[in-house]
């Protein structure tokens, strides 16, 4: 069978990963290696893949579906919170309305997004959080790659789809194992092992989940990581700049050292960066820079130049 599109080139995969995601090595080299093979498969009657991201909140579970969406289906992806999937109903919000109920003709959110580009990826977040009837569907989907839109009675092909499911109920679990634990696929054993026997997650199991991968708490350096890519991000977004970090380890370390990024949530670093620097910035581009350098200083300040 010819390929439908381009196959995965693992190497470029996982450095893009890389660029994004920090502290989580061992599941980037995983996930870029289980989606090359996955892809390569072409199951006709299953998702390209279906993965389950567990471990404690504000690792990257998230931020890693985002990446691989950008890099893989540019940017195609939608997301469910599944406290907004805890009532039988709710089936409707993603299949479809019956014929004759009111928006019945807009389709599924699942389903109607499918039709239009058959290449997406679904992120379901919180997954314990849904609706027994909710996870009976999502095993359906997993176990016949398929499901039947209400209203316009199409059938919806998810074989080009990956389909990512995030929970942090078995964080402390998933934890405990890690300490246990030094091989990394032991740790994935012993962790599916252990999330087949949640109720939460036995849809998932019987409808033959791919892959699960055991995020671990964020280190210090990790941490650090991140507060420089958001920072990036920030004079980007908000001020059109590129920035350039002059020694960069000198950085990380004062990051943890003075500033306590550590002591952040992984959400509030933009935060912090707007709050240290944003005069600075302002001042840069009235000045007609294009881009910065975040640098520490004699005084071991963090400073930005123009």
């Amino acid at each position: 069978m010819a390929l439908r599109h381009p196959p995965i080139d693992s190497d470029a995969f996982l450095t893009y990963l890389r660029s994004r995601i920090k502290g989580q090595d061992p599941i980037l080299k995983d996930l870029a290696i289980s989606l090359q093979a996955l892809e390569s498969a072409q199951r006709p009657s299953r998702p390209m893949a279906s993965f389950l991201f567990v471990g404690p909140h504000a690792v990257g579970k998230s931020e890693l579906a985002k990446a691989v969406a950008d890099f893989l289906f540019e940017g195609r992806l939608s997301y469910f919170h599944c406290a907004e999937l805890n009532e039988p109903w709710s089936k409707a919000r993603l299949i479809g309305a019956p014929v004759d109920y009111i928006g019945s003709e807009k389709g599924g959110a699942l389903t109607r997004p499918v039709l239009e580009n058959p290449r997406r990826l679904f992120c379901m977040e919180e997954i314990q959080r849904a609706d027994p009837v909710i996870l009976d569907l999502f095993g359906r989907l997993l176990a016949e790659g398929q499901l039947t839109e209400l209203g316009s009675d199409k059938i919806v092909d998810f074989s080009q789809c990956i389909l990512i499911f995030t929970s942090g109920s078995n964080a402390v679990e998933v934890g405990r194992i890690q300490q246990e634990m030094t091989d990394y696929d032991e740790i994935v054993k012993a962790v599916e092992k252990q999330s087949a026997q949640s109720e939460f997650f036995r849809p998932l199991f019987e409808g033959g989940i791919d892959r699960v991968f055991p995020f671990r708490e964020l280190d210090a350096k990790a941490l650090a990581e991140i507060a420089l890519l958001k920072f990036s991000k920030m004079a980007e977004k908000d001020f059109g700049m590129t920035v350039e970090f002059i020694s960069q380890q000198l950085i990380l370390d004062l990051l943890v050292s003075k500033y306590q990024v550590t002591t952040l949530s992984v959400y509030g670093f933009e935060k912090f960066f707007y709050d240290l620097f944003a005069d600075d910035l302002i001042t840069a581009k009235e000045n007609g820079a294009r881009g910065v350098k975040l640098r520490v200083g004699t005084d071991g300040e963090l400073s930005v130049l123009g």
